[in-house]
């Protein structure tokens, strides 16, 4: 006859399952983001440096990084963060590329296949989507294309400060060819722009010869 502490047991022994197997899926799935997490840590951290600073790289420590990234994508595939920093990777050496077509369509070609992975894994992420549209205008694409990705940059990331500067710089770039929308939308977000602010714009204008837009 079974005793009521066995009883009691024998109805804690599915909880108990059902804990174990959630503990084990959890190890299963955690063990690869913490080993790709591993992996790449020390590489994210160069990348951000040299984006921001837009130097201070060699040709080896930019293939290491590479190779880290690389590596750590291999156990996480589907992590939209992994695919974001390797296509900045590749816009460090295409935005020295630029005035070499061919290598500045080699390596924006790569960050485009990246950004396009991570906006389809984080299809609201509006940073990403202007970095998308930058990277359509480096490779030559129809203006129309690079005016889709515009439109979901500005749609999820509309005050965000990184992400107007490097639109409004986009949208000068174009400015001949940009339609009248993105246009309009340079000019209100340089009017509503602090001081500070609107004199980056300018100095933007300034580069791209285009000192009277904003005027």
């Amino acid at each position: 006859m079974i005793s009521t502490v066995w009883r009691q047991r024998l109805r804690a022994l599915p909880t108990l399952l059902a804990a174990a197997a959630l503990f084990g899926a959890t190890a299963w799935h955690g063990v690869p983001l913490w080993t790709s997490d591993l992996q790449s840590q020390a590489a994210r951290k160069n990348v951000d440096t040299w984006a921001r600073q837009q130097a201070g790289w060699t040709e080896q420590t930019w293939q290491q990084t590479r190779a880290a990234l690389l590596e750590a994508l291999a156990n996480t595939p589907d992590d939209p963060v992994l695919h974001v920093t390797l296509a900045q990777l590749y816009i460090t050496q295409g935005g020295l590329a630029w005035g070499d077509t061919v290598q500045r369509q080699a390596y924006f070609g790569e960050a485009l296949d990246h950004q396009r992975r991570a906006v389809a894994l984080r299809p609201t992420d509006g940073y990403t989507w202007s970095q998308v549209a930058i990277s359509l205008y480096a490779l030559d694409a129809p203006v129309a294309e690079v005016q889709q990705a515009w439109a979901q940059a500005v749609r999820y990331a509309p005050r965000e400060a990184p992400v107007q500067r490097s639109l409004v710089d986009l949208t000068l770039g174009l400015w001949d060819r940009a339609p009248p929308e993105m246009r309009a939308w340079a000019l209100t977000t340089w009017r509503e722009a602090s001081p500070a602010v609107r004199q980056r714009y300018e100095a933007d204008a300034r580069k791209w010869g285009r000192e009277g837009v904003f005027r």
